[in-house]
């Protein structure tokens, strides 16, 4: 991650309400006090501040605004790829000698009495071969389907239910002069962030009906959200050609009496539902053995409740404690040391690269960025940037097939490099991708051209939800 600062507009809140929102910071500062005991000084973050009305329209010319009053300054960090700081957990965790599956889905639960001894689960590629898992305890951490695997352990009503919120996010031409700032809209808030040289929007927060393997971002989501950004922060001016590329998912929000309809999609906004976790024991609770399910969470707190998780298997399983190292366990390849003299170094062992191309690499793969570098090296096009003027490489491709599961062409595209997420990159690289990854997987030419227009299908949003 890395530190960015956070603009927020008072606009029109009184004395009142700028020293509610000024109090709310120092707050904030105060919760964080130990935001600065890192080892890069690259990585510490001051404390917020606050920023005059001229200050601010010099800094950030399209917020100029007749009820403008100024700003509050407050600073966060912002996640590289949180697709491959997932990709990092699964990857520690195989280091670490578990065995870990892609494409994977349980369908059942076996017990015998009162305890969960297998799961069964399925190959989603072929559709049909199935699999009978053992363990002496089961989690069950399936995000927004968590409730839902509930329901097939016991066959009723899950004794937890689930908020599915929708959020989505936009990619789009950059729109401030280089600042995130956070801007009120229609009872809730949204971000503009710099990214890769591009704008990031997000994020919605409406209540979503329906099973999540129904999520999609629609035509109408998108239109929609533009609306309340070009409300929220006019001077952009955005029209739907501005989207180069757009995305979402679902917030799995444990259901605390919030009252929060949820009888339609977008019938009611999330924004003030709890986003806290929960481990629920069904042996407590129901009297089932040999399972936890841990429902709701997110990003910032995932390593605190997955240390809470392991630490209830260790009593289910009747063995010594052993304390976590997570709080002080670099990510997978995380152990860098100060990141920019490891990039420095990076830059000076590998001059045929461009600084933005190992850039790239560096944050992409950590100290692992040599095994990368070494594929590079079998063939001279897989050196050069895939697509001009962006900053993957072909050897990354064949590096997330051989190395990081990529069974799919959109794995590589989305999840496992970066270069789908600008937008389109083309048919042409596109099939390009497709054919290094034929040759490693054994695609005949058909499968060749399902990967190539599944992957393309992904670049262009449904009319209207699927469960519609």
């Amino acid at each position: 991650v890395e530190p960015i600062s956070f603009i927020v507009p008072t606009t029109g809140f009184g004395i009142k309400g700028r020293f509610l929102m000024s109090l709310a910071l120092r707050l904030y500062d105060a919760l964080s006090y130990d935001r600065n005991r890192v080892d890069d000084p690259a990585k510490r973050i001051p404390a917020h501040h606050t920023l005059s009305r001229d200050e601010l329209i010099a800094l950030e010319p399209g917020l100029d605004d007749r009820s403008l009053t100024g700003a509050l300054v407050f600073y966060d960090c912002q996640t590289y790829s949180p697709e491959r700081l997932a990709l990092e957990c699964i990857l520690s965790a195989a280091a670490d000698g578990a065995d870990v599956a892609n494409y994977t889905e349980v369908t059942r639960f076996l017990k015998e009495d009162d305890a969960v001894t297998s799961v069964v689960v399925r190959d989603t590629l072929n559709g049909r071969d199935e699999y009978t898992v053992r363990g002496r305890v089961t989690v069950n951490a399936g995000g927004p389907w968590a409730d839902l695997l509930m329901e097939v352990l016991d066959g009723k009503e899950p004794p937890r239910r689930l908020i599915r919120s929708k959020g989505i996010h936009l990619v789009t031409r950059p729109i401030t002069n280089g600042n995130a700032i956070s801007l009120l809209a229609r009872n809730s808030h949204f971000f503009i962030i710099p990214w890769r040289g591009h704008s990031l929007i997000g994020t919605t927060d409406v209540a979503f009906k329906g099973h999540p393997d129904e999520f999609c971002v629609t035509e109408k989501d998108i239109t929609d959200f533009l609306e309340i950004v070009n409300e929220g922060y006019p001077s952009a001016k955005l029209t739907r050609a501005d989207v180069l590329y757009f995305y979402g998912g679902l917030r799995p929000l444990v259901d605390t009496e919030t009252n929060v309809d949820t009888r339609g999609e977008g019938s009611a906004n999330t924004y003030r539902a709890s986003r806290a976790a929960e481990i629920y024991d069904h042996e407590m609770h129901d009297g089932v053995t040999g399972i936890i399910t841990t429902i709701g969470g997110k990003w910032t707190t995932s390593r605190h409740l997955a240390e809470e998780v392991v630490d209830k298997v260790f009593n289910k399983i009747d063995r010594d404690y052993v304390p976590s190292g997570t709080a002080e366990t670099p990510t997978y390849a995380g152990d860098t040391g100060i990141f920019s003299e490891f990039l420095s170094d990076l830059t000076a062992a590998h001059p045929q690269f461009s600084d933005s191309v190992l850039e790239n690499l560096a944050r992409s793969y950590g100290s692992k960025v040599d095994r990368v570098i070494a594929v590079s090296r079998e063939r001279a096009d897989l050196a050069a940037p895939i697509v001009e003027n962006q900053v993957e490489i072909g050897a990354q491709v064949l590096y997330a097939v051989r190395n990081e599961m990529a069974l799919k062409l959109d794995d590589v595209l989305f999840r496992r490099t970066g270069l789908g997420t600008l937008g389109n990159p083309g048919r042409t690289a596109i099939e390009w991708i497709a054919g290094l990854m034929a040759g490693e997987l054994g695609w005949d030419d058909a499968e060749l051209s399902r990967q190539v227009e599944c992957a393309l299908a992904k670049f262009s949003p449904l009319p209207e939800p699927a469960h519609a």
